[in-house]
Protein backbone atom coordinates (compact mmCIF):
# COMPACT_ATOMS: atom_id res chain seq x y z
CA UNK A 1 0.00 0.00 0.00
CA UNK A 2 1.21 3.62 -0.93
CA UNK A 3 2.59 5.53 2.04
CA UNK A 4 1.61 9.44 1.55
CA UNK A 5 3.33 12.00 4.03
CA UNK A 6 1.79 15.33 4.77
CA UNK A 7 4.31 17.93 5.70
CA UNK A 8 2.89 20.22 8.42
CA UNK A 9 6.40 21.11 9.71
CA UNK A 10 9.76 20.82 9.39
CA UNK A 11 10.51 17.82 11.08
CA UNK A 12 12.17 16.13 8.03
CA UNK A 13 14.79 18.76 8.63
CA UNK A 14 14.46 20.59 11.94
CA UNK A 15 14.65 18.02 15.76
CA UNK A 16 12.58 20.96 16.88
CA UNK A 17 10.14 20.81 14.18
CA UNK A 18 9.97 24.47 13.47
CA UNK A 19 13.76 25.34 12.67
CA UNK A 20 13.35 28.35 14.72
CA UNK A 21 15.97 29.36 17.45
CA UNK A 22 16.07 32.35 19.76
CA UNK A 23 12.46 33.65 18.12
CA UNK A 24 14.22 33.96 14.73
CA UNK A 25 14.13 31.10 11.49
CA UNK A 26 17.89 29.50 11.53
CA UNK A 27 18.63 26.51 10.01
CA UNK A 28 21.98 25.10 11.89
CA UNK A 29 20.63 21.42 11.48
CA UNK A 30 20.89 21.66 7.48
CA UNK A 31 22.41 18.50 6.02
CA UNK A 32 21.62 16.55 9.28
CA UNK A 33 23.60 18.66 11.65
CA UNK A 34 20.93 17.63 14.44
CA UNK A 35 23.61 17.64 17.12
CA UNK A 36 22.43 21.47 17.10
CA UNK A 37 19.70 21.08 19.35
CA UNK A 38 21.50 20.27 22.02
CA UNK A 39 23.78 23.44 21.96
CA UNK A 40 21.54 26.18 19.87
CA UNK A 41 18.97 26.64 22.82
CA UNK A 42 15.75 26.05 19.98
CA UNK A 43 13.62 23.39 22.40
CA UNK A 44 12.82 24.77 25.36
CA UNK A 45 12.75 21.43 27.41
CA UNK A 46 14.97 20.27 29.37
CA UNK A 47 18.54 18.91 28.36
CA UNK A 48 17.48 14.70 28.25
CA UNK A 49 14.61 16.07 26.13
CA UNK A 50 16.59 17.55 23.50
CA UNK A 51 18.56 14.73 23.61
CA UNK A 52 15.81 12.11 22.75
CA UNK A 53 14.67 14.32 19.94
CA UNK A 54 18.48 14.42 18.66
CA UNK A 55 18.92 10.75 19.00
CA UNK A 56 15.51 10.41 17.10
CA UNK A 57 16.51 12.60 14.03
CA UNK A 58 19.41 10.31 13.62
CA UNK A 59 18.15 7.34 13.98
CA UNK A 60 15.62 7.84 11.17
CA UNK A 61 18.44 9.41 9.46
CA UNK A 62 20.74 6.62 9.52
CA UNK A 63 18.03 3.99 8.74
CA UNK A 64 16.67 6.27 6.31
CA UNK A 65 13.12 5.06 7.75
CA UNK A 66 11.07 8.01 5.37
CA UNK A 67 12.72 7.90 2.22
CA UNK A 68 12.38 4.16 2.26
CA UNK A 69 8.95 3.86 3.85
CA UNK A 70 7.45 6.76 2.08
CA UNK A 71 5.91 6.84 -1.30
CA UNK A 72 5.31 10.26 -2.44
CA UNK A 73 5.83 13.33 0.40
CA UNK A 74 2.90 16.88 0.05
CA UNK A 75 4.31 19.69 0.70
CA UNK A 76 2.07 22.59 1.70
CA UNK A 77 4.25 25.14 -0.66
CA UNK A 78 7.26 25.26 -3.04
CA UNK A 79 9.41 26.81 -0.34
CA UNK A 80 9.11 23.62 2.03
CA UNK A 81 9.62 21.18 -1.02
CA UNK A 82 12.60 23.28 -1.88
CA UNK A 83 13.95 22.99 1.78
CA UNK A 84 13.62 19.42 1.26
CA UNK A 85 15.47 19.08 -1.69
CA UNK A 86 18.32 21.61 0.00
CA UNK A 87 18.51 19.09 2.55
CA UNK A 88 18.81 15.98 0.33
CA UNK A 89 15.48 14.46 -0.28
CA UNK A 90 14.81 13.41 -3.86
CA UNK A 91 12.81 16.11 -5.81
CA UNK A 92 10.45 13.52 -7.62
CA UNK A 93 8.95 12.34 -4.20
CA UNK A 94 7.77 15.57 -3.15
CA UNK A 95 4.92 17.60 -4.65
CA UNK A 96 3.11 20.60 -3.21
CA UNK A 97 -0.58 20.54 -2.70
CA UNK A 98 -1.44 24.27 -0.75
CA UNK A 99 -4.07 23.75 2.02
CA UNK A 100 -7.31 25.18 1.49
CA UNK A 101 -9.52 27.49 2.53
CA UNK A 102 -13.30 27.05 3.38
CA UNK A 103 -14.99 30.45 1.98
CA UNK A 104 -18.05 32.23 4.12
CA UNK A 105 -21.40 31.93 2.41
CA UNK A 106 -21.35 35.59 1.42
CA UNK A 107 -19.50 38.20 -0.55
CA UNK A 108 -17.12 40.02 1.79
CA UNK A 109 -18.29 43.47 3.55
CA UNK A 110 -16.38 46.53 3.32
CA UNK A 111 -14.64 47.22 6.54
CA UNK A 112 -15.84 50.42 8.65
CA UNK A 113 -14.20 53.65 8.71
CA UNK A 114 -12.65 53.05 12.75
CA UNK A 115 -11.95 49.16 11.85
CA UNK A 116 -8.93 47.50 13.37
CA UNK A 117 -5.49 46.35 12.03
CA UNK A 118 -5.87 42.59 12.80
CA UNK A 119 -3.19 40.33 14.28
CA UNK A 120 -4.87 36.31 15.07
CA UNK A 121 -2.25 33.71 15.97
CA UNK A 122 -0.09 32.27 18.95
CA UNK A 123 1.45 34.52 20.75
CA UNK A 124 5.50 33.33 20.93
CA UNK A 125 9.02 34.88 20.24
CA UNK A 126 8.83 34.03 16.72
CA UNK A 127 5.72 35.46 15.75
CA UNK A 128 7.53 39.24 15.54
CA UNK A 129 4.70 40.42 17.63
CA UNK A 130 7.48 42.82 19.46
CA UNK A 131 8.23 44.39 16.22
CA UNK A 132 4.68 44.76 15.28
CA UNK A 133 4.02 46.98 18.95
CA UNK A 134 7.06 48.67 18.05
CA UNK A 135 5.29 49.43 14.78
CA UNK A 136 2.55 51.03 16.07
CA UNK A 137 4.67 53.59 18.23
CA UNK A 138 4.24 55.32 15.24
CA UNK A 139 0.99 54.72 14.31
CA UNK A 140 -1.19 56.40 17.15
CA UNK A 141 -4.54 56.85 15.17
CA UNK A 142 -3.94 53.02 13.95
CA UNK A 143 -6.39 50.87 15.43
CA UNK A 144 -4.57 47.11 16.58
CA UNK A 145 -6.42 44.33 17.83
CA UNK A 146 -4.37 41.38 18.64
CA UNK A 147 -6.17 38.01 18.93
CA UNK A 148 -4.75 34.78 20.60
CA UNK A 149 -2.64 33.32 23.18
CA UNK A 150 0.69 31.72 23.69
CA UNK A 151 3.81 32.33 26.36
CA UNK A 152 4.28 35.61 25.25
CA UNK A 153 1.02 37.20 26.17
CA UNK A 154 2.37 38.68 29.46
CA UNK A 155 5.49 40.14 28.30
CA UNK A 156 3.61 41.69 25.27
CA UNK A 157 0.56 43.12 27.46
CA UNK A 158 3.53 44.67 29.57
CA UNK A 159 5.47 45.72 26.80
CA UNK A 160 2.00 47.97 25.62
CA UNK A 161 1.52 49.33 28.82
CA UNK A 162 5.04 50.72 28.90
CA UNK A 163 5.65 52.09 25.70
CA UNK A 164 1.27 53.52 25.96
CA UNK A 165 -0.04 51.90 23.10
CA UNK A 166 -3.48 53.01 23.75
CA UNK A 167 -4.35 52.09 20.50
CA UNK A 168 -3.38 48.37 20.92
CA UNK A 169 -6.06 45.77 22.12
CA UNK A 170 -5.53 42.12 23.18
CA UNK A 171 -8.90 39.86 22.82
CA UNK A 172 -7.07 36.62 23.79
CA UNK A 173 -8.21 33.37 22.09
CA UNK A 174 -11.61 33.66 20.09
CA UNK A 175 -13.47 30.84 19.25
CA UNK A 176 -13.75 30.02 15.48
CA UNK A 177 -17.21 32.23 15.10
CA UNK A 178 -15.42 35.10 16.88
CA UNK A 179 -12.77 34.83 15.08
CA UNK A 180 -14.55 34.63 11.48
CA UNK A 181 -16.25 38.11 13.07
CA UNK A 182 -12.57 39.45 13.69
CA UNK A 183 -11.29 39.19 10.66
CA UNK A 184 -14.72 39.80 8.43
CA UNK A 185 -14.59 43.02 11.03
CA UNK A 186 -10.89 44.03 10.54
CA UNK A 187 -9.45 47.12 8.36
CA UNK A 188 -6.52 44.55 6.87
CA UNK A 189 -4.48 41.80 8.93
CA UNK A 190 -0.58 41.33 9.64
CA UNK A 191 1.61 38.53 9.81
CA UNK A 192 4.96 39.83 10.93
CA UNK A 193 6.66 36.25 12.03
CA UNK A 194 10.63 35.80 12.12
CA UNK A 195 9.84 32.20 11.18
CA UNK A 196 9.66 30.57 7.87
CA UNK A 197 6.20 28.38 8.31
CA UNK A 198 4.93 25.72 6.19
CA UNK A 199 2.70 27.93 4.71
CA UNK A 200 0.63 30.69 6.65
CA UNK A 201 -2.79 29.47 7.19
CA UNK A 202 -4.01 32.52 8.40
CA UNK A 203 -3.00 34.52 5.18
CA UNK A 204 -5.92 32.30 3.31
CA UNK A 205 -8.39 32.86 6.22
CA UNK A 206 -7.98 36.91 5.63
CA UNK A 207 -8.05 36.16 1.63
CA UNK A 208 -11.77 34.16 2.38
CA UNK A 209 -13.13 37.50 3.87
CA UNK A 210 -11.74 40.05 0.80
CA UNK A 211 -9.27 40.68 3.39
CA UNK A 212 -5.71 42.31 2.58
CA UNK A 213 -2.35 41.28 4.32
CA UNK A 214 0.68 43.05 5.30
CA UNK A 215 3.73 39.71 6.03
CA UNK A 216 7.14 39.78 6.49
CA UNK A 217 8.96 38.66 3.07
CA UNK A 218 10.22 35.42 4.73
CA UNK A 219 9.28 31.39 3.53
CA UNK A 220 6.22 30.58 1.55
CA UNK A 221 4.53 34.26 2.36
CA UNK A 222 5.66 35.33 -1.08
CA UNK A 223 3.54 32.26 -3.18
CA UNK A 224 0.72 33.42 -1.55
CA UNK A 225 0.77 37.55 -0.90
CA UNK A 226 1.01 39.27 -4.55
CA UNK A 227 2.30 42.65 -3.51
CA UNK A 228 0.33 45.51 -4.10
CA UNK A 229 -2.75 43.13 -5.18
CA UNK A 230 -3.10 40.54 -2.39
CA UNK A 231 -1.32 42.57 0.14
CA UNK A 232 2.47 44.08 0.87
CA UNK A 233 5.59 42.52 2.20
CA UNK A 234 8.43 43.98 4.15
CA UNK A 235 11.81 42.81 4.77
CA UNK A 236 11.52 40.46 8.53
CA UNK A 237 12.36 42.63 11.49
CA UNK A 238 12.24 45.97 9.85
CA UNK A 239 9.80 47.95 12.21
CA UNK A 240 10.19 51.28 10.16
CA UNK A 241 9.37 49.33 7.06
CA UNK A 242 6.46 47.46 8.87
CA UNK A 243 5.07 50.58 10.32
CA UNK A 244 5.15 52.52 6.73
CA UNK A 245 3.23 49.21 4.92
CA UNK A 246 0.73 49.45 7.68
CA UNK A 247 0.08 53.27 7.58
CA UNK A 248 0.23 53.35 3.97
CA UNK A 249 -3.17 50.54 3.73
CA UNK A 250 -4.63 51.98 6.73
CA UNK A 251 -4.44 55.53 4.69
CA UNK A 252 -5.78 54.37 1.32
CA UNK A 253 -9.65 52.43 2.70
CA UNK A 254 -9.75 51.92 -0.77
CA UNK A 255 -7.70 49.75 -1.55
CA UNK A 256 -8.36 47.33 1.37
CA UNK A 257 -12.12 47.15 0.32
Amino acid sequence: MPVVYHINDFKLVCPSYNMVSHGHARERCHNAKFWHVLTEGCYAGSPGSKLVLAAEAYFHSWLRTYKKCVDRFLAPSRFVKDKLIQNGWETAKIDVLPHFQQLPPGPPKEAAADAPVLYFGRLSPEKGLTDLLQAMQHLAKVPLCIAGEGPQRLQLEKMADSMGLSNVEFAGHLASRELNGAIAGARFTVLPSRAYETFGKSILESFAFGRAVIASDLGSRRELIYENQTGLLYPPGDVEQLAKQISFLHDRPELTA
